[in-house]
């Protein structure tokens, strides 16, 4: 008995002298960790903070890492009839629908490593056209490298370079979303390689890219979505300015100078040649768009344009455009109108008893508690449906470039009358 207290007690010592051991291996590695931070601090490395998320750099300024998180938050009240999901009597609720929606998160990094010549970037999100979902999904992760005399090329997964709406981040746009065009007729994600060109003083630029196609997001290169071949282009005018003068959509009331763009872009897929069990049909588009800027005052506007020539079937040509407007009243509120309208090729999608003109009215207001700064937004925004909209719901996979929308973003949920939707937002970028 007294042998068994003698080994118990023994063992309890053992442990204890192991669980100090490693209490104190741990604080040693703990602090020899935050010695190589200071090391790197001392050496010249520095760590900011603008604009919402923090920038590591080395002291030879070779290696750096911006990371972020952005999450948008909203509820929403979307009016209709109240038969419109097909409910007729005391059981038809269609008039009122509302509720929390978390419309997007994203967590991203980007920086340079090696070079300030190689730039990289990753990004997850969740929500948007995930439909509200909360699995984090890889939305871009692309590599590119910067030659000397202003030629580049940049290959992965993201957006290759299209329409100006397509290349702002979430938080960088005056709406809650871009255009309802852009939801149905632009490139947006893709596997690809993109060779590129600016000159000296950033006033002009062109791309050219080879994909996957429209939409190829994620995909393996055996699957029946992609295209045998897409391919791209996108040319930038600033005729005022340069493009530094559009990291956002919004002005400010403290700019002083004018600044505008211009640009054009186009794009071709071709699908069922290659590959498993794929469909034959072609793609192709184009998209322009204009936007200024001034003290306390921006404007826009964004037009696209594509042919869908399935194999067997009608070819249709739809288009989309947006005008927006915005006014900075003080340096942390800013008012904003938009429209939208959709056009599609009657021909295409059923003929002249399908209504194929869809126009969209809507406005609200920005507030920016923290001046200067867009790491906190709070946002009120209206939409109205100024048509029966059940037919363009009803042929999205017709008309559309790609298959993933998600219509609730906007706020809209389809009605064979006028269609209200108003939403209040709060955005934080850190």
């Amino acid at each position: 008995m007294k042998s068994k207290s003698l080994v118990l007690l023994a063992g309890a010592a053992l442990g204890t002298a192991a669980s100090a051991n490693n209490d104190q291996a741990d604080r040693a590695e703990m602090l020899a960790d935050a010695e190589q931070r200071s090391s790197l601090l001392a050496a010249g490395a520095t760590v900011t903070h603008d604009n919402g998320h923090f920038t590591f750099t080395d002291a030879s300024g070779n290696n750096s890492m911006a990371i972020g998180l952005f999450g948008q938050t909203r509820y929403n009240f979307n009016f209709g009839d109240e038969e419109r999901f097909g409910d007729t009597g005391d059981d038809a609720d269609g008039d009122i629908v509302n509720g929390f929606q978390i419309s997007r998160v994203k967590l991203f990094a980007g920086g340079t490593v090696g070079s300030p010549d190689f730039e990289y970037y990753y990004q997850f999100g969740a929500g948007e056209a995930n439909n509200n979902g909360g699995g984090l999904t890889l939305e871009d992760f692309w590599g590119k490298f910067n030659f000397e005399g202003g030629g580049h090329i940049r290959a992965g997964q993201g957006r290759p370079s299209q329409g100006f709406e397509a290349m702002y981040q979430p938080w960088e746009l005056q709406s809650f979303e871009r255009s309802l065009g852009h939801a149905l007729f632009a490139y947006d994600r893709t596997q690809f390689v993109e060779f590129g060109y600016q000159n000296e003083d950033q006033t002009w630029d062109f791309a050219a890219f080879l994909s996957d196609g429209a939409g190829q997001a994620n995909v393996d290169f055996p699957a029946a979505s992609e295209a045998d071949l897409g391919i791209g282009g996108r040319g930038n005018w600033y005729f005022s300015g340069d493009a530094s003068d559009f990291q956002y959509q919004s002005s400010s009331v403290d700019r002083t100078d004018y600044a505008g763009r211009a640009g054009v872009g186009a794009f071709w897929d071709t699908h069922g040649e290659t590959g498993i069990a794929t469909t034959d049909f072609d793609i192709w588009g184009l998209n322009a768009d204009v936007e200024v800027k001034g003290a306390s005052w921006s404007a826009g506007g964004y037009f696209y344009l594509v042919n869908v020539d399935p194999d067997g079937g009608e070819s249709g040509t739809h288009f989309a455009f947006r005008v927006r407007g915005g006014l900075n009243a003080t340096e942390q509120a800013e008012f904003y109108v938009f429209w939208d309208s959709i056009f599609l090729d009657e021909d295409a999608v059923g003929g002249s008893d399908i209504e194929d003109n869809f126009n969209f009215l809507g406005g609200g207001v920005n507030f920016y508690p923290i001046a200067d700064s867009h790491a906190v937004q709070l946002g009120a925004e209206v939409i109205i449906s100024l048509d029966d909209t059940s037919d363009l719901f009803s042929n999205l996979d017709a008309i559309s470039v790609r298959s993933d929308q998600n219509f609730s973003l906007y706020n809209l949920l389809g009605d064979d009358d006028t269609e209200i939707g108003v939403g209040v937002s709060l955005e934080v970028l850190n």
